[in-house]
């Protein structure tokens, strides 16, 4: 495993850390879209552009979706917005 894939890897562990339901979710995110991407791959339109090597590097880079989680307070990522008044 290349030192990249490591750090993607890890990096999202960060915001598992705060939520232990972010982990499982991570990881059923890395498992729709490898499911989608083979999916596509198999299509003539996208048999080209998805090959088996980008279909990897989706799969081990959908974790970081959820990245902000790891940077910002917890309240900002798991509350809903504030409604804001019209003027």
């Amino acid at each position: 495993m290349e030192t990249r894939d490591v750090a993607i890897l890890r990096w999202p562990k960060l915001a598992e850390s705060r939520d232990s339901e972010t982990g499982a979710h991570l990881e059923r995110v890395r498992s729709y879209c490898r499911i989608l991407a083979q999916h596509l791959a198999g299509m003539d339109k996208y048999r080209r552009i998805i090959t088996p090597e980008y279909a990897r590097l989706i799969y081990l880079t959908s974790p970081l979706h959820d990245i902000a989680k790891s940077e910002f307070p917890t309240a900002s990522c798991s509350s809903p917005a504030p409604e804001r008044s019209r003027v």
